[in-house]
């Protein structure tokens, strides 16, 4: 897994969430840029998807399957409803900005005559793009910030705790 690199976001990470490990951090920064580009991969997949005859559906839905198919383990049960919750805010945010580009291909295919108006759509979508982006940065954040919570919740340790005894008890009396 690659590093992730922007040192602001590791310094907000690490001061919001009170972690002293540089390098822990940038690995949960790392981790939530990965679900979140994974989640707009699933979006892109969707949009084409949709757009496509019913064999080829069937062949996308098999795919999509295997890829939204969480290794199980008793982490993913905890943040699968929190990855959804996520998606969802994506999907809408995605769904806004393929409008806009839609309505941007639309104008593209108006006479020259009427350039003024598409300039002044153009800056429309480029305030648009400005205004998602920090939002985008905000879901990045909150991504990571829940991944860390969960894996350093004393409830959850305990837990997982309680069933590494438990195995260990069950394969002794086999």
């Amino acid at each position: 897994m690659q590093s992730y690199s922007q040192n602001e976001d590791i310094n907000n990470f690490m001061s919001i969430t009170g972690c002293q490990d540089y390098q822990k951090a940038q690995s949960f920064m790392q981790m939530a840029e990965n679900i979140l580009e994974n989640a707009i991969q699933l979006y892109m997949d969707y949009e084409g998807g949709l757009n496509q005859n019913t064999q080829q559906n069937e062949l996308y839905n098999q795919q999509q399957q295997q890829r939204l198919i969480i290794q199980e383990s008793p982490k993913s049960k905890i943040y699968s409803v929190f990855l959804k919750d996520t998606f969802i805010i994506l999907i809408k945010i995605f769904n806004y900005s393929h409008r806009m580009m839609l309505s941007l291909k639309n104008i593209e295919s108006i006479q020259k005559k009427k350039e003024q108006n598409r300039m002044v759509f153009l800056k429309k979508l480029q305030n648009m793009v400005q205004n998602l982006s920090p939002i985008i940065s905000k879901i990045h954040l909150i991504t990571a910030m829940t991944f860390y919570n969960i894996f350093n919740n004393k409830r959850f340790k305990q837990k997982q705790l309680f069933k590494v005894e438990i195995s260990k008890k069950i394969d002794k009396s086999k």
